[in-house]
């Protein structure tokens, strides 16, 4: 019901009378802050002065929507909270993705090059080799003498 707003809003709006009052519910304990303190006891007679003034704080059913109210309006502060810190958790995770990615390449291809450059070492020393073995063989026979 109605745009979302978060406790120090509604308290701040000063110009509307009922956030006033529920304020001064809140801080005082009547709807105006001297409203009540003479009259509330005596009207009641002696006896049940104390819990006449108690009964006038607040009507309990006003004093729990209001605790259910505030209540509300916290939980749904504290929601918006957690669900900001998932985003930025998130968006921490994504770009730790993407330069883990990034290092993955960079190593696949430098892995790559050391392969190719191995490769090409282990082909050089292999012709190396036949070409030293044919010149051997050459050499052998041609220095044999009959």
């Amino acid at each position: 019901g109605g745009p979302e707003m978060t406790l120090e809003d509604f308290l701040a709006r000063e110009d509307d009378p009922r956030a006033t009052a529920v304020e001064g519910n809140m801080v005082v304990g009547f709807p105006n802050g001297t409203e009540g303190v003479g009259t509330a006891g005596g009207g009641r007679g002696g006896g049940g002065g104390g819990r006449g003034r108690k009964r006038t704080l607040m009507d309990p059913a006003d004093r729990a929507a209001m605790q259910r109210q505030k209540r509300m309006i916290k939980n749904r502060e504290s929601a918006a909270r957690s669900r900001e810190r998932k985003q930025a958790y998130i968006a921490e995770l994504e770009a730790q993705v993407a330069e883990l990615e990034e290092e993955h390449a960079q190593l696949l291809r430098e892995q790559e090059e050391k392969n190719q450059k191995r490769l090409k070492e282990i082909k050089e020393q292999a012709v190396a080799v036949v070409i030293r073995k044919k010149t051997q063989d050459l050499r052998r026979t041609n220095s044999m003498e009959w």
